[in-house]
């Protein structure tokens, strides 16, 4: 039996990805830890671990290796500001979050946090087009400003309503959630939504759409 399903492809934002995980987090070990900063050169790594959309601080919490003090912890959770976010989904909220984070220590001792993705949510499938059995390929532009995504257009390629399918994949990077020190101008991501054969290794639209443009800059 076939079954919907829709899948999230991230191209040029690849190397950004956070990870969350559904119930409980599973927590990264110190010995792991300690690699994870050997690996990438860093003076610390911690695992930041959150629970989607909590204001509470005591939901948020920041384990950390050998070689971290409170300040690091403190860097840490600090990048979580629900505060500044949009109303999440109900698919979202109240999930706990996990993500490993790398650190560098600067001369006066104080912690600079490497730049990443915390948090992603996959597109909601749009109900008309999925009742329709529509697929999509869609290409989402925007900049990433203090963490926040700035989504400037949507091209999309489909058997269905273009429109539909561009809004949910515009949703979708409007409440990924980064690092607060992220800048970055002109991200470009692909998102499928398609039908999905168990045991088949594709499934969407194969063709890519034109890239949304790139807006200039005054």
């Amino acid at each position: 039996m076939i079954e919907l399903m829709m899948a999230l492809v991230l191209l040029q934002d690849k190397p950004d990805d956070g990870f969350t995980t559904h119930g409980r987090a599973t927590e990264t070990s110190a010995e792991s830890l300690d690699d994870i900063a050997a690996e990438s050169d860093a003076d610390a790594a911690c695992e930041l671990q959150f629970i989607v959309g909590a204001r509470q601080a005591s939901r948020i919490t920041a384990r950390c290796s050998d070689g971290a003090d409170d300040a690091a912890r403190n860097a840490v959770i600090a990048q979580i500001d629900w505060r500044r976010r949009q109303a999440l989904d109900d698919f979202s909220r109240n999930r706990t979050a996990s993500v490993n984070l790398t650190l560098d220590r600067a001369d006066d001792g104080s912690w600079a946090v490497r730049r990443k993705r915390l948090f992603s949510v996959p597109p909601q499938y749009p109900t008309r087009e999925a009742a329709r059995a529509a697929t999509a390929n869609c290409r989402v532009r925007y900049d990433i400003v203090n963490g926040e995504p700035d989504v400037h257009g949507t091209n999309c390629l489909t058997d269905g309503s273009d429109r539909a399918f561009g809004r949910a994949a515009r949703q979708a990077v409007e409440r990924w959630i980064y690092t607060r020190n992220y800048n970055r101008r002109c991200v470009l991501v692909t998102l499928e939504f398609g039908l999905q054969d168990p045991g088949d290794d594709r499934f969407g639209t194969e063709t890519a759409p034109e890239d949304p443009p790139c807006p200039v800059e005054d």
